[in-house]
């Protein structure tokens, strides 16, 4: 029977100003700013949110339009980025709010990603997330070291947790066997309509709740070339996507523990990424066919590319990272050096010089060292990046350039430019010089990389812009514009 209990919660103010403050939260990590558009929400809070209390309990709210962007994954591939208006974000934050402390606990112990935090109502008042996946206790990840948390870069995030589950289980129950595999496109695939069955049968009683969620999930679709809505996708890059997937994939974890309690196996799962641990290769590829017709239930499909069976030495080194671990070692060590100690210089060197032997896989061979990198690979570049941009250390100078060149993946192309713009200001007329070269020889995949790069250049002041290429070319620009003004008025005198 209906209760509506939290959709009369939703059409609280203050509840409404909860799910603002988390979504301001989360637009820090949105592909593209709007701060305009949110600058202009907060200025009149109270009566912006009274509107929407209104609108809602009414049931006169309409969805706004979604802000969709093309953001580079590996190769010529890019896959949809999406930013939500804020009067949407306000909304679904407050919703998941009310709706995660009933849902959380269905998700299984193997399911890292997105979880409500223990103490998640102390981090809502202190207008933090209130998941887990921030809650760091790595001390060279603090918020000191590392500005902002991007939802996408799961290295930062709750993947430590994640890893560390997944390598326990490898050494202490030693399984013989791993079956690794994502989904295909997973966010874009997401069926709105079993979505919404599996949120009903948990959620019995909230009608209206689950009609305004859905509501707005599904104005955002794509539609097809007739002009029919597909009825799928979640917009992605925001908590209240990350969070609704997890609960999408519910059937496939209660199947993988069932296999599970029948077989010596385990499973652990960060969103779509699987990992399922056995003891022989029988029982790995029965899981592979498990999986996908599990997934086919779910209008969904295995990335055939990324699911793979690993046994013995492939195995052993699919889960050591000492490369990568003996970086963090060195951002850990730079991060505890005093540095107005006289010792710190030497000691500063003393941890480049161990990080640049392993970097020299990437610095030699250019551009063909970095043309082709696999997830570790990638992963420990943008560590190296990280440390090297701490210690303000050139020796990824030419290396990040190339990236920007041969590698489009959104990830590595922003730590790129964030490691060039930690450099020291000697380097900036040569830094961007070479961006300027990127942005105009029209090698760049998406729009999205052009603008992330000429953001950069805005904050790479060359030490004198009359020299430079970029003073150049703006006094090139604004003489061009003179002549033509010139002649413009000329013609018309004549006339």
């Amino acid at each position: 029977m209906p209760t509506d209990v939290l959709f009369r919660e939703l059409c609280k103010p203050e509840v409404l100003k909860i799910g603002w403050h988390l979504a301001q939260l989360d637009s820090r990590d949105d592909f593209v700013e709007d701060p305009l558009r949110n600058a202009d929400f907060a200025s009149q809070l109270d009566l912006r949110l009274e509107y929407l209390v209104e609108q809602l309990r009414s049931n006169r709210y309409r969805p706004r339009h979604l802000l969709e962007i093309d953001v580079p994954k590996s190769a010529l591939t890019v896959r949809p980025g999406n930013v939500l208006p804020i009067e949407e974000a306000t909304i679904l934050h407050a919703a998941v709010y009310l709706i995660a402390p009933k849902l959380d606990s269905l998700l299984s112990p193997r399911v890292y990603s997105y979880r409500l935090h223990r103490s998640w109502r102390r981090r809502v008042e202190n207008g933090r997330s209130m998941f887990a996946d921030d809650n760091l206790d790595l001390p060279f990840l603090k918020r000191a070291t590392i500005k902002r948390f991007d939802p996408m870069e799961s290295w930062y995030i709750a993947w430590p947790e994640f890893d560390s589950a997944r390598k326990e289980a490898l050494k202490h129950e030693r399984f013989s066997h791993v079956t690794k595999t994502d989904i295909s496109a997973y966010f874009e695939n997401i069926d709105l309509r079993l979505l919404e069955d599996i949120l009903k049968q948990r959620l019995r009683g909230e009608p209206r709740l689950l009609g305004l969620l859905l509501r707005i999930l599904n104005a955002w679709t794509r539609d097809t070339a007739a002009g029919i809505s597909i009825g799928r996708g979640l917009p992605q890059g925001n908590d209240v996507s990350s969070f609704l997937a997890n609960l999408y994939l519910l059937p496939l974890d209660r199947e993988l523990t069932l296999f599970c309690r029948r077989r010596h196996a385990a499973w652990f799962r960060y969103v779509d990424d699987l990992d399922i641990f056995s003891d022989s290769f029988e029982d790995a590829r029965e899981v592979v066919l498990l999986v996908n017709r599990v997934l086919r239930a779910l209008h969904l499909n295995l990335q055939g590319s990324k699911t793979k069976i690993l046994f013995g030495k492939e195995l052993q080194e699919e889960y050591s990272h000492r490369q990568s671990d003996s970086v963090g070692d060195a951002i850990k060590a730079f991060q505890a050096l005093d540095g107005k100690a006289k010792s710190f210089k030497s000691k500063k060197t003393a941890l480049v010089r161990q990080c640049n032997k392993i970097a020299q896989k990437f610095t030699r061979g250019l551009p063909r060292s970095i043309r082709s990198l696999d997830g570790k690979e990638n992963r420990l570049l943008r560590r190296l990046m990280t440390f090297y941009g701490m210690a303000a250390s050139s020796q990824l100078r030419r290396t990040a350039i190339a990236a920007l060149r041969e590698q489009p993946e959104r990830r590595l192309l922003e730590k790129s430019l964030r490691y060039l713009s930690q450099l020291d200001y000697k380097y900036h007329d040569e830094i961007v010089e070479s961006l300027l070269q990127i942005a105009s020889d029209k090698t760049l995949v998406t729009e999205y990389q052009l603008a992330s790069i000429l953001q950069t250049i805005g904050q790479l002041h060359p030490k004198n812009p009359r020299t430079s290429e970029l003073g150049r070319t703006s006094s090139e620009g604004a003489n061009h514009e003179q002549s033509s003004v010139g002649k413009a008025s000329g013609c018309s005198s004549h006339a």
